[in-house]
């Protein structure tokens, strides 16, 4: 709403994968290949790491087109402040890799 996008949902198409022709059976596929992965300890924790990193770059894009919107208090975090999730990789006490599966 605060985009004020097109009613033809244009504005959605973002949302759109024309390859995908079954969104629930993609995604829960797409689950099961991740639940199957064997990892170490350590290559779990970069694996989050990455994917807060992204899921913070995803929330700037949104923070950039709000501020683009004029959206009323609209701000867009430093993009270090995304990056620090690189940063945060654990390891695990006794600083050995174990296998786990996700």
């Amino acid at each position: 709403r605060a985009m004020d996008l097109d009613k033809d949902g244009t504005g959605l198409r973002f949302y759109h994968f024309d390859q995908i022709q079954n969104a629930k059976q993609f995604k829960d596929t797409y689950r099961q290949s991740l639940d199957d992965l064997v990892l170490s300890s350590k290559q779990i924790s970069k694996l989050v790491a990455e994917a807060n990193v992204a899921f913070v770059l995803n929330m700037r894009i949104f923070e950039e087109l709000d501020v683009l919107a004029a959206v009323p208090g609209a701000s867009i975090r430093k993009v270090e402040d995304a990056l620090a999730y690189a940063n945060m990789v654990e390891h695990g006490d006794d600083g050995q890799e174990e296998e786990a599966k996700c």
